[in-house]
């Protein structure tokens, strides 16, 4: 179990993303320690190593990046897009590298059915991190990611028996991330709860 400790929130599933997530969202958080989580969190999404004041020797900020704890590296804030609530991940397992290029569509049912929310295209890392346009309220509901499987198969000469795979899954609360990875073949398929 962890607990803020500037104001009532606690989880009893304590995850780097949602302390995170919360400490994003917490009014009780000091303005100082707020500038710090949102500058760790920028830097931790753009994959930009700390290198410090002086590039060389660890410093007090390196060290805490490195153990995981928000610290506050050199340089100006940048600000970054917010990241998709929902995520996925595609890998063929055929060419044992990331589906590049792959469709992407994500449903959420509603009283009448399911309806499309966005459409992405996987990237070069076989990924669609801005999934869920920033415009878009999420809710707690049941979503599905449709993966265009024949096309990507087609584009690349490949036969294949699975011309989409849809994932159905279930959003229960808003402060968790939802990342959904695909194992591909022509053939067969496998998927998990990611993180």
């Amino acid at each position: 179990m962890a607990q803020c400790q500037f104001c009532s929130w606690k989880t009893d599933h304590p995850k780097a993303f949602r302390m995170r997530n919360h400490a994003l969202a917490c009014d009780g958080l000091p303005a100082d320690k707020r500038a710090m989580v949102e500058q760790w969190q920028q830097e931790k999404d753009a994959g930009k190593p700390d290198t410090g004041a002086e590039g060389g020797a660890p410093t007090q900020a390196k060290k805490r990046k490195q153990s995981g704890a928000p610290g506050a590296g050199a340089g100006a804030v940048k600000t970054m897009p917010p990241k998709s609530p929902i995520t996925c991940h595609v890998l063929d397992s055929t060419s044992g590298k990331p589906a590049a290029g792959m469709q992407i569509r994500v449903d959420r049912l509603s009283p009448t059915g399911f309806a499309q929310i966005a459409t992405a295209v996987t990237d070069s890392d076989g990924r669609c991190s801005t999934l869920i346009p920033s415009s878009f309220k999420m809710e707690v509901g049941i979503f599905k990611i449709t993966f265009m499987t024949s096309e990507y198969f087609t584009s690349r000469g490949i036969l294949s028996f699975y011309p989409f795979v849809e994932i159905p899954f279930e959003v229960k609360t808003l402060d968790e991330h939802y990342h959904v990875p695909l194992l591909l073949s022509p053939y067969a398929y496998s998927t998990y709860r990611g993180s």
